[in-house]
């Protein structure tokens, strides 16, 4: 039998093969069309499941500012210390001086990144340890009330606080004749307490150096560990804790919640009037004031600056923060060279207009956005 000789031409074969080129090369570009988008996308994913967990921690600690402080002392405070380092230090009170709930300030030049501006939560509930969430009453003597879940332990360290004298509130700290302010749950006979007096958990384990904790909210670049998909001029939203019993010198402990920040703006509202409608908004530090009432730098710093006038006239606290939502994207261009953070009829002070420009070169592949948190904080009155 003869076996045929028939086969594929050599036009045949290149053909075939062009038409397997382009097919492959469309092929190739779709794919990693896909997978760019695939990975920028769970970048954005990634941003904003952060930007609920952390941002949420911060609404909750203003809600919460003031909680457990006391309004007044009967003398001065045995051990006091607050924190020692600058910035931090800027925003202490002293031993003679009732805490303020919320101090701020405004546009730093210096530790923080693009003059982005600082906060500072004062309560007790603001740790991040188990004690902070504790509280009771005296019952009668030293026996206390309990809960039967999520009492406090024999170590926790703890304050005591007389809520009212007679007809009077005064939310006075219940000091022992030492002038010592703080002991442990189960040494609370050491305080001269009495029916009806709180007692809120503050640490866990350290003795107190201060009758509260303390939050500070800062933007910062850290020297190493910077997630390598943000903008090289952004930086890290920290939630910083004070550390109690003086260790680390009155150091904070810090804590990251939020990658890729450029800046962080903070507005306070005020009723200056006292007429139970706010209509005043400031800068973190009272120096740049608008609103309705016609109140003066001077008159908001020193509301700002006396803890009695900041429960009374604080109703409000804005903050707004810059960042990028996922990596840089080569085909996407941002629109616009500037964003606002604040009112867009508020003077330049209170609110602030970030030159994206600043940012670097590439500033323009980057989704940028600005959260804002509205907050009335609960436990000042």
């Amino acid at each position: 039998m003869i076996k045929k000789q028939a086969g594929f031409s050599i036009i045949e074969l290149l053909i075939v093969m062009a038409l397997f080129v382009v097919v492959l090369a469309i092929t190739t570009t779709t794919s990693t069309t896909i997978l760019r988008q695939s990975t920028q996308q769970a970048k954005v994913a990634e941003t904003q499941m952060e930007s609920i967990v952390g941002l949420e921690m911060l609404r909750l600690d203003i809600g919460q500012a003031g909680y457990g402080l006391p309004w007044s002392y009967s003398g001065a405070l045995t051990g006091y210390t607050e924190a020692s380092s600058s910035p931090s230090s800027s925003y202490n009170d002293t031993s003679t001086t009732p805490p303020r709930a919320i101090v701020g300030g405004n546009d730093l030049t210096t530790f923080v990144i693009n003059n982005s501006d600082y906060l500072v939560i004062k309560s007790t509930i603001s740790g991040m340890n188990d004690a902070a969430k504790k509280w009771s009453y005296i019952v009668t003597g030293t026996t206390t009330q309990t809960w039967g879940t999520d009492d406090l332990s024999s170590s926790d360290r703890i304050i005591a606080v007389r809520p009212t004298v007679g007809d009077t509130t005064i939310r006075q700290l219940v000091l022992d004749s030492s002038s010592n302010f703080s002991t442990t749950y189960s040494t609370l006979s050491n305080l001269p307490v009495q029916a009806s007096d709180l007692i809120y958990g503050v640490d866990s384990n350290s003795t107190l150096s201060v009758p509260f904790n303390r939050a500070d909210y800062y933007v910062k670049r850290p020297s190493t560990g910077m997630p390598s998909q943000c903008n090289p001029s952004t930086g890290i939203l920290y939630k910083a804790t004070l550390n109690q019993n003086g260790i680390n010198g009155g150091g904070l402990s810090e804590l990251p919640l939020l990658d890729c920040v450029a800046d962080m703006q903070v507005v306070f509202t005020l009723d200056m009037n006292d007429d139970g409608v706010a209509g005043t908004f400031s800068n973190p530090d009272g120096s740049t004031v608008t609103g309705s009432e016609g109140a003066s730098v001077a008159s908001v710093q020193s509301t700002l600056g006396a803890a009695d006038m900041l429960r009374k006239r604080l109703k409000e606290v804005r903050v707004y923060i810059l960042v990028h939502e996922g990596q840089q994207d080569i085909n996407y261009t941002y629109p616009n060279i500037t964003v606002t953070l604040g009112d867009s009829t508020w003077p330049e002070g209170v609110k602030k207009t970030f030159i994206l420009a600043t940012m670097g070169g590439n500033w323009q592949n980057y989704r940028w956005k600005v959260h804002t948190l509205v907050v009335k904080p609960k436990n000042l009155y």
